[in-house]
């Protein structure tokens, strides 16, 4: 049974207040009126018909053909799943509850009592078929006729994870909207756009991997996208019990008291729970990195994210200003001046890539017993990678802004328990001041993204040289484009005293959830572009 017009068939499959004003104004800023925040909420009501009044009835003939209920409601799926909505009116005329030809309700055991809410057998409803690939007109057909917004399927999914997934805009806000709507008469409740399925995935991860702007509006303008869920009970969730709660509550050895205000976040990270295929790697005896991190809130001006959406950027606003502790320039986190810049504050994917580098077996052995500097260190998670799953003779991390150094400090003191490092500290480096290089040249120097602006290149080569013994070798990761100066810095690290030793793309394994809970939502709330992003891993050698 089909109408009259030809439908290409589209695949099923889906990919796996703060305060409230503070909230609408960030929306209203970034968003705009795009998804029609301000609009009063409606029930949905029947779409009009598309075919002509003749060819539904042939339709109501059609469906009054089926053999039983089963039949009826194989075919209702199908209609929705391809978008045939005035086949999809004409089952639900002929066959709901009062309409059947057979008299009141359909006779089969188990089945529900109402065949817009009829499932198939992995429990997804028409109502899923049509969101998944699109239709909005039949979703709101059978919004209208009383189909469940919140139906669960057998992975957890709702309706609205599908539309998120499938960058349905329309289908999203339509549910949203109708779902609201339905709460304010007092016949139900909202959807809750965080709501996980059972891959640990809402419909706010589902709409960021869809890559639709109108969709993410839609997600985040909702009530239930409030900032204090996204970000309430993250702050420790990656962190194991024992050491790591108390490192977050400010009880380690060494931490001393610390205030509220002052805890920032604690993620624990294994470096080594996937392999280079992206596999998960069965083990409870591999140690793990823990990284406080400080963060400044202004994650998208950096690199590839200051040419993100509106969207993109409200979403890493809202989830990541937390600042847990007072920081400097939190409003131009790049500062006047070198020493101002707060970035390192926060954990920057590509050193993610480069910790999963150096914990690897190769790299384990290149380094034990050498002497080894990072630079631009940020939260130092290279730097601690590589003293804890390694046996360098030295590593040291460094940076310039005085919070990120004393950060740098902390979380030293975080693995110092862990480290077989012979000695592990931090340091501060002024790229341009080579008085404040180390007396002695190393052997590795490390750098992951430190190249977003192009005055940079000279200076990142020059300290790279002034650090660097003869022989010595030099590890860059960086995302494989969107960085200014990058192609200029490479090219740079192949001549005049230097030679280009390897570059290759990251594995995948190396853009895998990093998160020792292997929380899919925490990792994506944390660290979004991490599995969206090519890195490149550069090695050059000196002369």
């Amino acid at each position: 049974m089909s109408s009259t017009a030809t439908k290409t068939k589209p695949s099923t499959n889906p990919k796996k207040k703060k305060k409230q004003q503070q909230k609408s104004a960030a929306k209203k800023s970034s968003a705009g009126d795009a998804t029609g925040d301000s609009k009063q909420k409606r029930l949905a009501t029947d779409p009009p018909l598309e075919c002509s009044k003749s060819d539904f009835d042939s339709l109501l003939v059609d469906a009054s053909g089926l053999a039983d209920y089963g039949e009826a409601s194989s075919e209702l799926i199908d209609c929705a799943r391809y978008g045939e909505v005035d086949a999809v009116r004409a089952i639900l005329d002929v066959w709901s509850p009062g309409k059947s030809k057979d008299g009141d309700l359909p006779l089969e055991s188990g089945q529900p009592a109402r065949i817009v809410d009829a499932a198939d057998a992995s429990g997804s409803t028409p109502l899923h078929k049509a969101c998944a690939n699109k239709h909005s007109s039949t979703a709101r057909l059978l919004l209208s006729r009383g189909a469940d917004a919140h139906a669960l399927n057998d992975s957890g999914n709702t309706p609205l994870h599908w539309a998120a997934s499938a960058g349905g805009s329309d289908c999203v806000g339509l549910l949203l909207d109708h779902a609201d709507a339905l709460h304010s008469l007092g016949r139900g409740g909202r959807l809750d756009v965080l709501l996980k399925n059972g891959f640990g995935r809402s419909a706010l991860t589902e709409a960021f991997a869809s890559g639709d702007t109108a969709t993410v509006q839609h997600v985040l303008n909702h009530d239930s996208a409030e900032e204090d869920r996204l970000i309430g009970g993250l702050d420790r969730k990656d962190a194991s019990e024992g050491e790591a709660d108390e490192v977050a509550e400010g009880k380690s050895e060494g931490a001393g008291e610390k205030s509220d205000d002052e805890k920032g976040i604690v993620h624990e990270f294994d470096f080594l729970r996937c392999s280079e295929e992206g596999e998960a790697v069965d083990s409870n005896e591999r140690p793990t990195v823990l990284i406080r991190e400080l963060v400044s809130g202004m994650k998208s001006m950096r690199g590839n994210d200051c040419q993100g959406s509106s969207a993109s950027r409200l979403y890493i606003h809202l989830s990541f200003s937390r600042n847990p502790q007072p920081i400097k320039h939190a409003d131009d986190p790049f500062g006047q001046a070198p020493e101002d810049d707060t970035t390192g504050l926060g954990i920057w994917c590509a050193s993610l890539v480069m910790a999963r580098w150096l914990a690897s077996p190769s790299m384990v052995e290149r380094m034990a017993g050498r002497r080894v500097r990072e630079l631009g260190a940020g939260c130092a998670i290279p730097s601690l990678a590589a003293a804890v799953h390694g046996s360098p003779a030295e590593v040291i991390a460094t940076d310039l802004n005085p919070e990120t150094v004393e950060n740098i400090r902390h979380n030293v003191e975080l693995n110092s328990s862990t480290s077989r490092a012979a000695k592990l500290s931090a340091a501060t480096i002024d790229w341009g001041d080579e008085s404040t290089y180390p007396p002695d040249p190393v052997d590795y120097v490390l750098c992951s993204d430190c190249i977003y602006q192009r005055d940079i290149v000279p200076l990142l080569r020059k300290v790279v040289s002034g650090v660097l013994a003869p022989g010595g070798t030099f590890l860059y990761v960086a995302p494989d484009g969107g960085r200014d100066g990058l192609p200029a810095f490479i090219s740079s690290m192949g001549k005049n005293g230097f030679e280009r030793a390897g570059g290759r793309e990251a594995p995948e394994g190396y853009r895998s959830n990093p998160l020792r809970s292997g929380d899919g939502e925490d990792c994506f709330l944390h660290f979004h572009e991490l599995a969206s992003t090519r890195y490149v891993l550069y090695e050059f050698r000196k002369c």
